[in-house]
């Protein structure tokens, strides 16, 4: 019988196995995984027309992704890395904007926070960190309004709902200047991991498995970035020390970085605030301000407003004759 299958199929023109293939749903990417494991004359033909093939799937179910993860070598592997992409961006989407949120994305600025997510795999596109920080200075101001509320709300979100040294239960029921002081140095360095790896560290943080799916935990990696970004010597007043309730600073070890890198987080605020013409110390609080509206520039983004930025340009306003 199955020499009378591999028989058949060798038989079957090169079109019709084509249009069979091509009304196969791809879904995550397993079924033409398998197929092109079935018969070495089908892996060959998946091999010849991968480039028509993954195009054709990518009209049909991923009409976006040229778009949204742009690259100029698109084939099975792209395509099944855009599904995944899609479905972490899904499963952060919902928590973000969950009713059980204690600071969700507001409805009129979902749009911009997808878009802000999509915008941190595009970062991930630059392989060194010099790149990542180049394309960051070029960016205009509404991409970089789109980054910033994503990595914003999922760092809010890792506080009240994560897991590990993000949540708020770290610091303590007394929050002093020094306890404050730790808090914006672990949140930094999650917006920082959050630029540096992108949606995946994000995914980590909230939606952990057990075990990790990558070979650290988003608790390792944070902690990693902690010492190398914000270990600084720690004053905590004596009369507070070993208090229950008191958030104390976490303990690393092991060799930092010889030479510290400019940090990303730090270069997206400071061009923020060059191109908001505000102080940097300010500058948070005024992009936080300007999204707070429902009829702000960028609310109830549409897909033509998210490829505008996601081509790195800021939104053009419609103008309305009359």
């Amino acid at each position: 019988m199955a020499a009378t299958t591999s028989s058949n199929l060798i038989s079957f023109p090169p079109e019709l196995v084509l249009e069979v293939i091509e009304r196969l749903p791809y879904g995550d990417g397993s079924v033409v995984s398998n197929l092109a494991r079935t018969h070495s004359r089908l892996q060959t033909i998946l091999s010849s027309y991968e480039q028509s093939l993954t195009n054709r799937f990518a009209r049909r179910e991923l009409r976006h992704a040229a778009t949204d993860f742009p690259t100029e070598q698109r084939g099975f592997r792209w395509l099944q890395s855009c599904a995944k992409r899609y479905d972490r961006v899904d499963d952060l989407m919902a928590m973000l904007v969950s009713e059980h949120n204690v600071s969700p994305v507001h409805k009129h600025n979902m749009g911009l926070a997808n878009t802000g997510l999509l915008l941190l795999y595009h970062l991930q596109s630059f392989a060194s960190h010099s790149a990542k920080l180049a394309f960051l200075k070029s960016l205009p101001k509404d991409p970089l309004t789109a980054m910033y509320l994503a990595i914003h709300h999922a760092t809010l979100t890792a506080r009240y709902h994560g897991e590990g040294i993000i949540h708020q239960r770290t610091y303590g029921r007394f929050m002093d200047a020094n306890t404050i002081s730790l808090r914006s140095d672990i949140e930094f360095c999650f917006a920082e991991a959050s630029l540096e790896l992108g949606p995946s560290f994000i995914h980590a943080s909230l939606l952990p498995t057990d075990p990790p799916a990558t070979s650290l935990s988003a608790e390792v990696t944070l902690l990693n970035f902690y010492h190398d970004h914000a270990i600084h010597d720690w004053f905590l007043e004596a009369g507070l020390q070993g208090v229950e309730g008191i958030g104390m600073p976490p303990v690393t070890q092991g060799p930092r970085k010889g030479v510290r890198e400019r940090s990303l987080w730090t270069t997206l605020l400071e061009r923020m605030a060059g191109l908001m013409a505000c102080p940097l110390e300010n500058v948070r609080g005024a992009i936080e301000e300007d999204a707070a509206p429902h009829d702000h520039d960028l609310a109830w983004l549409d897909l033509e407003g998210k490829a505008s930025l996601m081509r790195g340009e800021d939104l053009v306003p419609v103008l309305v004759e009359g």
